[in-house]
């Protein structure tokens, strides 16, 4: 009943931020994983900012569900053109984390291969390593994540040849490196 009165009040204010929050916790809620991408996409799209995937993402405390659940949310959300690299690349961060503790070989290798393409991305921009945004925004702090976790990955599928070629990318970001040109409060 309070949903159908949500959105009979989203209808009259369709960028109400408040509201479509409230929708996506209760998509989120009932597992439906694709009406919770949608309402986060659109959150994203008016406001910029998707505090209830920010919470998802970084708050362990906050993630609903049983496992498998979670996983396919976290492969639906890393598949969206729409929110932005930061939130797509710790998408797949946390799915491949989540792939190591189960073991799961083939997501790994899957995660592995996707991180690359973050990794480029990331490498290619050339405000990565001088990014003023805050922690979990901050392109500097993603590359690290990005990369320590498809080391994980690799050492995890004893891939000794990929392995040496992921360490041989992060000593060269390490390189490029500059702590005084991001954020002072980025935690790397």
């Amino acid at each position: 009943l309070s949903e159908k009165l949500f959105r009979r009040l989203l209808k009259r204010d369709p960028s109400n931020i408040t509201l479509l929050s409230d929708l996506a916790s209760r998509r989120l809620a009932i597992s439906d994983n694709a009406g919770f991408c949608r309402l986060i996409e659109q959150i994203w799209l008016q406001d910029g900012v998707a505090e209830i995937l920010y919470q998802l993402l970084f708050r362990l405390s906050s993630r609903t569900g049983s496992r498998i659940d979670q996983l396919a949310l976290l492969d639906l959300l890393a598949s969206s053109t729409v929110l932005p690299l930061h939130y797509v690349g710790y998408c797949k961060v946390i799915r491949i984390d989540r792939a190591i503790d189960a073991n799961d070989k083939v997501a790994m290798r899957r995660g592995s291969e996707e991180l690359e393409i973050i990794l480029a991305a990331l490498e290619n921009d050339p405000d990565t390593y001088r990014c003023l945004k805050p922690n979990r925004e901050n392109r500097s702090q993603l590359l690290i994540s990005a990369q320590l976790t498809r080391l994980r990955a690799l050492m995890s599928l004893k891939d000794t040849p990929a392995l040496e070629q992921a360490s041989i990318e992060l000593l060269s970001s390490t390189r490029r490196y500059d702590p005084f040109s991001i954020d002072p409060t980025t935690a790397i």
